[in-house]
This record gives structure tokens, sequence and C-alpha cells, in this order.
């Protein structure tokens, strides 16, 4: 792989079919430094279908409490120091490489999303992301697994259950299991970024659509969700 021949301080990465801002190397650089970070995103807008600006969170912690349930560092937005990469690399078994990476990266390196747009994800409907996506499903769900109880080890298997539910968009069978989700929406969503606790929100809220919950509880841990910290 071309990080092998790299000899730069740093590894900056975008895909083939998506276009870089101008800046963006200089703005993310200073974004990394300014912020001692390792590895740097940035915020994108997408272009073709479903056209319009995707949110990522800035800090650290904000990163690693996303990534619970998706990716929250998108590789055409990659910036990071080379001893970084060429430590951890990429592992080409897995079909979701980018959720595989970041959920590797996170635990053990610093990793942030500068606030500037610095660069624009194509989007078709015959990308390899959408072909693939019954396989990146099942690689997400392994590592999203493997991720969770390496940052929760004294969680259980209930625990889990419902954060991969709220993941997938899928229902949770009555107010036992989504009340076990809202305490750990609570838990994820004590964090500074105002954005980020609006996302654990509305995640909240569309799994308790879903389950039918009853609106007392909805309501009470919404309240809580969005609580500054």
């Amino acid at each position: 792989m071309a990080l092998g021949e790299a000899r730069g301080e740093y590894i900056a990465r975008l895909d083939a079919d998506d276009i870089a801002e101008p800046d963006r190397l200089a703005v993310q650089l200073e974004w990394l430094r300014g912020q001692d970070l390792e590895v740097c995103g940035g915020q994108l807008v997408r272009f073709g279908i479903k056209p319009g600006p995707v949110w990522y969170p800035e800090s650290h912690a904000g990163v690693a409490h996303e990534l619970m349930f998706r990716s929250s560092l998108t590789l055409s937005t990659l910036l990071a120091r080379a001893e970084v990469m060429k430590a951890l690399r990429f592992d080409e078994r897995e079909c979701a490489e980018e959720y595989d990476l970041l959920t590797r990266l996170a635990p053990r390196h610093a990793v942030g999303n500068c606030p500037a747009t610095v660069a624009r994800l194509r989007c078709h409907p015959g990308q390899t992301t959408r072909r693939l996506n019954p396989k990146k499903l099942k690689s997400q769900w392994r590592r999203r697994f493997a991720y969770f109880f390496e940052t929760f080890p004294h969680a259980g298997l209930a625990d889990f259950s419902c954060i991969h539910a709220a993941a997938r968009d899928m229902p949770l069978p009555g107010d036992e299991p989504t009340e076990r989700l809202g305490g750990w929406l609570v838990r994820l969503s004590r964090l500074p970024e105002a954005k980020a606790r609006e996302r654990m929100a509305r995640r909240w809220t569309e799994t308790c659509e879903r389950s039918s919950a009853r609106a007392s509880l909805r309501d009470d841990y919404r309240r809580r969700i969005l609580a500054a910290p």
C-alpha cells in the first residue's frame, strides 16, 4: 500500500471521486496542532443524491461516543500523523474499512474533527458502499461489538443490544430495553457540544417512535439527554 511508501510527517486521504476544498490541508493541520490531535477529520458536504452538509463531532469524546452508532469521521477528510497510520493501517479483510479503522484509532489516539468544511463527498446509487451494504453491515456489527465492550468492559449483552438497535434504526421490544437505551444515551451525551447532545436526543426520539414508547418516558429522557453537562 501507499502507506508504506509515505515519507512525510503526516498522511492525508481522499477517495478518488470526492473533492477536497482548496485550503483543506492548511485548515486541518492548523486545527490538529492547535487541539493537540494525532488524527483529524472535518465537516463535509454531500453532492449528487441526498445533497447537503454532514455533521461530525469536534472533540475526541464526541467522536468516541458517536462512534458507538456510526463512523464519526470520514476517510475523505482524514489527516493523521504518519506513525499512527503506519502502526494501525487498514484491515482489508473488513468490508467496513472506515468503521473498523476508527474503532481501533479512537481508544488509542487523540482524534477530532475541525469545524470547517474540508471536502465534498460524491453520492450516487452505484457507489461501492451501497453495493456492498449487507457485508458492510455485518462488518460494522462485529466492530461495534468489539468497540463497545472495549470501552465499557463491565456492560452486558442487553446494553449492547439496545445500542445496536439504535444504530441500525430498529425498534426495541418494550419499555425496559427502551429505558435502558435512554440511560446509555444520557451517559453518552455528557459532552460540551450541543450538536452532539442534539444528535443523541434525535436518536432517542426516533427509537421511541419505532418502539411505541410511553410519552412520559420519551419526554423525561429527552430532557436529560439535552441537558448541559
